[in-house]
C-alpha cells in the first residue's frame, strides 16, 4: 500500500464528495488531514486512507472523517484485480442492490443496525477510481484483538448479521430474477485466479513442511501436498453457482480483516458488528462466506461444534424470512448441510490459505506479490501453527481429508 495519497486527492476532490448526495450543496473544505487508514496486511485489493476534513457551511465549521478506497494500481496483484474488475464488483454491491437490500429489511426489522459502512461518492477516472465512504472508526467500531479467532459471542453477531444479508438477498431475487447478474462472476472463477494460483500453494507447501516436524502428524503430509494441484480447480467447483441449488449473494470476503465490532465502552462485551470490502460479491451457495468466515477466523476450538454454529445462523436466516413474509423460501438444514459437505474444498483453501493471513504476525505480514511471484514462502505464526493442528484432524472427521 502506497504511504503518499496521490496527489489528486485534493479539497476539490473531497469538496465534490461530501456535496455528492444533494445535503450539503454549499459546503467548503477548509482543510484536510489525510493518512493511511490501514496497517500493512489488513488489507491486500485496496489502497485506503482516511482524511480528517474541516469543513464550513452556512457559517458552521466542522470535523468530519471519511475513508477513501482506492483501486489498487501497482504490484502482481493489481494486474489480477484489473482482469477481475473486483473495484467495480464493489461499487455494484454498495450503488445497486446495498440499498435494496436494506430497505427489504428495514419494513420487518424497524430496529435494524447497517451492515456496511455507507458509501458517499464514487470517483471514476481513466487511470483513478475510487470510493469515498463513511468512517465506521467514529462510530466506535474496531478490528477485534485475538490471537487465535473470534470467540462465540462475535461469532454469533457475524452469523446473525450476514443471515440477515443473505435473506434479503433471497427476497431481492424472487422479486427481481436478474438483479444479480453483476454478480455472477468474481475473482475466483475468473482468469486472473491462475495468476494468484502460487498464493494457495504457498501456504500448503509451508503448513506441510510444519507439520512434518510435528510427531503424530506425518500422516497428513502426503495429503497436503496432493492440494497443491487440485486444491484451486476443486475450490473452483465448489462455488461455481448452481441453479438448482440454494444461492445467496455472498458478501464473499468474510474474514477477519474485513468485520468490526463496537464494543460497550464500561464492559468492553462486543455489541454490534460491521462487515467491509465487498469487492468479492458473488451470487452463489451461502456455505461460500460460511466457509470462508468459520473457517479462517474463528477460535478453532468452536469448529468442534461446527453444527451449533451452523445453527445460529440457520435459525436467523428463516427467522428473517418469516419476518419478511417469504417463509416458503426457507431452505431444510439438510440443504444447508449438504452444501456445507458437498462444497468443503472451499473450507480447505480458507483454513490453510486464507487462515494463515488472517492470523499472520504483524512483524511478518504476508507480501502477496512476492508470493505470487514465488520468491518467498508463507510465514506461518505460532496461532496459525496451533489452530491447524487442531483443524486438520477435524477435516479428517468431517471426511474432507482422506489419508
Amino acid at each position: 500500500m502506497a504511504a503518499i495519497p496521490p496527489s489528486w486527492i485534493n479539497s476539490e476532490f473531497l469538496e465534490k464528495a461530501l456535496r455528492s448526495n444533494g445535503k450539503h450543496p454549499d459546503v467548503r473544505v477548509i482543510s484536510f488531514d489525510i493518512k493511511r487508514a490501514a496497517l500493512a496486511g489488513d488489507h491486500y485489493g485496496s489502497e485506503m486512507y482516511r482524511a480528517i476534513v474541516k469543513t464550513r457551511e452556512n457559517g458552521n465549521t466542522e470535523e468530519t472523517s471519511v475513508i477513501i478506497k482506492l483501486e489498487l494500481t501497482r504490484g502482481q496483484l493489481s494486474e489480477t484485480v484489473k482482469i477481475s474488475n473486483v473495484f467495480m464488483q464493489e461499487v455494484n454491491a454498495f450503488t445497486d442492490v446495498h440499498g435494496a437490500l436494506s430497505a427489504i429489511l428495514e419494513d420487518a426489522i424497524p430496529d435494524l443496525q447497517p451492515f456496511a459502512a455507507k458509501c458517499i461518492y464514487v470517483h471514476h477516472a481513466p487511470q483513478a477510481r475510487g470510493m469515498v465512504l463513511e468512517d465506521l472508526k467514529t462510530e466506535g467500531f474496531r478490528l477485534a484483538n485475538v490471537s487465535l479467532g473470534l470467540d462465540l459471542k462475535h461469532c454469533q453477531l457475524v452469523l446473525g448479521k450476514i443471515a440477515q444479508y443473505h435473506a434479503a438477498s433471497i427476497v431481492l431475487h424472487e422479486k427481481n430474477p436478474n438483479c444479480f447478474q453483476k454478480f455472477l462472476s468474481n475473482f475466483y472463477n475468473s482468469d486472473s485466479v491462475k495468476k494468484f494460483e502460487p498464493v494457495v500453494r504457498g501456504p500448503i507447501r509451508s503448513c506441510a513442511e510444519m507439520i512434518s516436524t510435528c510427531p503424530g502428524y506425518e500422516k497428513y503430509v502426503d495429503v497436503l501436498h496432493s492440494l497443491e494441484d487440485t486444491l484451486v480447480p476443486d475450490m473452483r467447483k465448489a462455488i461455481a453457482m448452481d441453479d438448482s441449488g440454494y444461492n445467496v449473494l455472498n458478501q464473499g470476503d468474510l474474514w477477519l480483516n474485513n468485520i468490526m465490532f463496537r464494543y460497550n465502552e464500561d464492559s468492553q462485551q462486543v455489541q454490534d458488528v460491521r462487515f467491509v470490502d465487498y469487492q468479492l460479491s458473488y451470487y452463489s451457495s451461502p456455505v461460500v462466506d460460511l466457509f470462508y468466515f468459520l473457517i479462517s477466523s474463528t477460535s478453532p476450538e468452536l469448529l468442534n461444534n461446527i453444527d451449533l454454529l451452523l445453527n445460529e445462523y440457520y435459525i436467523t436466516l428463516c427467522g428473517t424470512l418469516c419476518k419478511l413474509g417469504y417463509q416458503n423460501l426457507q431452505p431444510s438444514m439438510d440443504t444447508l448441510k449438504s452444501e456445507w459437505n458437498k462444497k468443503y474444498a472451499f473450507g480447505i483453501y480458507s483454513a490453510i490459505t486464507m487462515r494463515a493471513f488472517a492470523l499472520a504476525d504483524r512483524n511478518h505480514v504476508p507480501d502477496v506479490d512476492n508470493l505470487m511471484a514465488e520468491r518467498e514462502s508463507m510465514h506461518l505464526s505460532e496461532a496459525y501453527k496451533k489452530s491447524i493442528k487442531h483443524i486438520l484432524p477435524l477435516f479428517m472427521k468431517w471426511g474432507w481429508l482422506k489419508i
